[in-house]
């Protein structure tokens, strides 16, 4: 006949319970994944984003339809402007680029419209972008668009692929969009106009 002190019970019942708690802790701590988008999610997404910027096919700025983009680099190199003509020679939106000192690849775009020639009254639209630590790839967004505003941040997957996990702000809707490319800042900033 074995004997089995109290106190042993008592201690593999305590380390269980720790065990427990650790585990349970610990499933607390990893940050709940966003749902993936829905088309509902899509078009309110196109909405705030407006023609000025694309996740996909790959991120971009869009340029408004036939317009022809002139590019005039600042001497010293921390920006640059892109005006975008229509076909009738109207200047439609011009871009201020600014670098970071650092990459030299674009940190801020700001956005203005215009009608014939003429500045549009409404607020600029601005697009921030932010670096990785080896400053190779784009791994968050921020546009603001007339008072709305997307942020989107890359998340990583095991398999190698990226998700960018969505905010739209004052909606509070959130959502992931799924195998999204990487942008490395130096890619070309409008590889087409939007579809």
């Amino acid at each position: 006949m074995r004997f089995i002190s109290l106190s042993g019970i008592t201690a593999a019942a305590a380390l269980a319970g720790l065990a427990l708690v650790g585990s349970l802790a610990s499933a607390a701590s990893v940050p709940p994944s966003n749902r993936i988008a829905t088309t509902e999610d899509l078009v309110a997404l196109d909405t705030y984003m407006g023609d000025y910027f694309q996740f996909q096919p790959k991120p971009a700025i869009i340029t408004p339809k036939d317009s022809t983009p002139i590019h005039q680099r600042e001497k010293n190199g921390n920006y640059f402007a892109v005006e975008l003509y229509n076909p009738g020679g109207y200047l439609q939106r011009e871009l201020t680029v600014t670098m970071t000192n650092k990459l030299g690849k674009p940190h801020r775009i700001d956005m203005v419209d215009y009608s014939e020639g003429s500045q549009v009254d409404k607020p600029n639209n601005i697009l921030v972008l932010n670096y990785d630590e080896r400053n190779e790839n784009v791994v968050s967004y921020r546009l603001d668009t007339q008072g709305k505003i997307v942020l989107a941040e890359v998340q990583k997957n095991a398999d190698g692929t990226n998700d960018l996990n969505v905010t739209l702000h004052p909606a509070g809707k959130k959502f992931t969009l799924k195998n999204v490319p990487l942008w490395d800042g130096k890619d070309r900033l409008f590889p087409s106009n939007k579809a």
